[in-house]
């Protein structure tokens, strides 16, 4: 690690050399050895949400997706997303069946569209309470962590990796500072709330910076077409992807990590995009494109 005169890691810029770091795709594996994501996310009116991050997590390699959904949304998915696997639950137990699915992923991603119901809290904590796999929080869960500060300061606690996702205005309401202040030194931002939680930070801009507290990066890719609804829960489902793929075994013969792979999405992303407003143009980007670039992207 390297450190900067003011305290801070020296910031290493992504290159598209930086996707050398996905772990390979053995030619006799099956959707088993490319790992299990869980999306806990898409509430009553919220579908969408859920259904990129599905979407996005199924392009970026993973073998299975199973969405973790309330009742009213299962035939949305089931029509939207066949491909993906359906736990649903009801208002009156919304964590009785999540046990059982967070027993069966290799990743899990939680927030998008999630809301910030009672609802949407107990299932976040049940998350944090009993779950062993790495965890992505996007959006409403971020959103709920910054109501429960002692709670995002103990994220450290988790057995896993924890890699949270926020853009300016949810890291705002993380630090309690303004999008000004953050604006002005967003690696600070980032760094020191990497250290107090014990997580890696992915704080998403127009230049997004990913960092563990000890090493940053910078991604430059992307363009003013990605500016668009859902196109954070797509960089949610890529990074609970690539978590699934690469964090184990993978991290033990090979050294990656979380922050490995949070690197590694975002910059599938930024390119994603990059491809995608090529064919579309930056103006009438929409979310469900990038999905569609990572195809340009990815070998």
């Amino acid at each position: 690690m390297s450190v900067a005169e003011n305290g801070l890691p020296t910031v290493a810029e992504l290159t598209r050399k930086d996707l050398a770091l996905l772990p390979p795709r053995p030619r006799d594996g099956h959707k088993g050895t490319f790992g299990r994501v869980l999306i806990v996310g898409g509430s009553l009116c919220m579908s969408g949400a859920g259904y990129l991050a599905a979407k996005a997590a199924l392009r970026a390699g993973c073998g299975m997706v199973e969405l973790f959904c309330p009742w009213e949304n299962r035939v949305i998915y089931q029509t939207q997303l066949p491909e993906a696997l359906l736990t649903c639950y009801g208002e009156d137990d919304p964590t009785g069946p999540l046990e059982a699915a967070l027993a069966r992923a290799d990743a899990v991603a939680i927030g998008m569209g999630l809301s910030q119901s009672e609802t949407a809290k107990k299932l976040l904590y049940a998350v944090l309470k009993t779950g062993e796999k790495p965890l992505v929080i996007d959006a409403d869960g971020l959103n709920l962590l910054a109501k429960d500060p002692d709670r995002a300061a103990r994220l450290s606690r988790y057995p896993a990796p924890v890699i949270l996702t926020p853009h300016m205005g949810e890291m705002s309401r993380l630090v309690g500072a303004t999008v000004d202040e953050i604006a002005t030194d967003p690696l600070s931002y980032a760094v020191e709330f990497a250290e107090r939680s014990g997580a890696v930070v992915v704080l998403k801009s127009a230049k997004t910076y990913v960092t563990d507290g000890k090493r940053a990066a910078r991604n430059s890719f992307g363009n003013s077409g990605m500016a668009t609804a859902g196109s954070g829960d797509v960089l949610a489902g890529i990074t609970a992807s690539l978590a699934a793929r690469g964090l184990q075994p993978y991290e033990v013969a090979h050294g990656t990590t979380a922050y490995d792979m949070a690197r590694c999405a975002v910059l599938t992303h930024a390119l994603a995009g990059d491809a995608a407003a090529a064919e579309h143009g930056e103006n009438g980007l929409i979310a469900g494109d990038i999905i569609d670039g990572m195809a340009k992207v990815l070998p």
